[in-house]
């Protein structure tokens, strides 16, 4: 008897059941790989450097270095290593001026059924100390976000509290001019544009309508309430992580800004006033950066002759 041979059918359907096997194995080592670097990336801090050349500022402000930090998140997924290291990183610039653009805590997140989370004492507590080292020449000021405000009216008064007792000119709603030899730079702040409390217009109010102004908004949308008259010549914000995972060629999968990439990260443009989004520091829902390392911003502004 002869030897019974393989049926050709049965071997053909084999291979694309071997190849399926294949590409699932694949995936999911990617997907787990992609998974540890991204939890690996949320914990290595870049320092950005930018610079920005101004025809507005005044001459004695030439050359001013600002440091920028914000969406700290201090919570679940971000503790005082994280918040400390940022620090450190914006205290090695030897800066005139610290910015914190807000979401200090993670607090309480609002989703569609509702807000889940909550302040917790522990959090601020982590964050005062974290943040002790802070300070500049001309002064540390900031502004809150969304994250704090959702946590509650407790929260937000602690979390002023807190910040104040370390040193930081929070403005809400308000304005500073901050003087340097007999010239000044004026800085504005706002609560964050979704809360209720927001008021540009309040903030304004104690400014010269025809002197520059740098806003302070933890949102970058807040564009969309600008006007000329205001004379808002620089915006710096956060909020949006820089998306937090961006995929190559595809981009951010979530933004929450209604203006998409414009606003992401880095510099935009609106006719002659600049915005900056910093990536901020700290991470939301999942301890992952993906294409999108935490970051500390270096700003120097230099005046144009122009």
């Amino acid at each position: 008897m002869g030897k019974a041979r393989d049926n050709p059918g049965i071997s053909a359907l084999k291979r694309p059941i071997a190849r399926r096997a294949f590409l699932k194995h694949f995936v999911r080592i990617a997907l787990a790989l992609g998974l540890v670097k991204g939890w690996w990336n949320h914990r290595e801090i870049e320092p950005e450097r930018v610079s920005l050349s101004l025809p507005w500022l005044p001459e004695n402000f030439n050359n001013t270095r600002i440091a920028l930090l914000s969406d700290f998140h201090v919570g679940l997924w971000v503790r005082s290593g994280l918040v400390e290291r940022s620090v450190d990183t914006a205290m090695s610039f030897n800066p005139h001026l610290i910015f914190l653009l807000g979401d200090f805590i993670t607090g309480a997140t609002l989703f569609l059924f509702g807000k889940v989370g909550g302040f917790k004492e522990e959090y601020l507590e982590v964050l005062r100390h974290s943040i002790s080292p802070l300070s500049a020449r001309l002064g540390v000021f900031g502004v809150l976000g969304n994250h704090d405000f959702w946590s509650g009216p407790r929260a937000v008064k602690r979390i002023e509290g807190g910040l104040k007792a370390k040193g930081v000119h929070l403005l809400r709603n308000s304005s500073v001019s901050i003087e340097r030899g007999g010239q000044r730079l004026n800085v504005v702040g706002v609560d964050d544009y979704w809360a209720d409390s927001f008021d540009l217009r309040l903030a304004l109010s104690r400014m010269d309508p025809s002197e520059p102004k740098i806003l302070l908004s933890h949102n970058p949308d807040v564009n969309e309430r600008i006007y000329p008259e205001m004379n808002i010549k620089l915006v710096l914000s956060g909020h949006t992580h820089g998306g937090q995972v961006v995929i190559p060629g595809v981009g951010a999968p979530y933004l929450p800004t209604k203006f998409g990439e414009k606003y992401r990260a880095g510099l935009a443009s609106d006719g002659d006033r600049i915005t900056y989004v910093t990536r901020g520091v700290g991470v939301l829902v999942a301890p992952i950066r993906i294409n999108c390392p935490p970051e500390v911003t270096l700003m120097t502004l230099t005046r144009s002759s122009t």
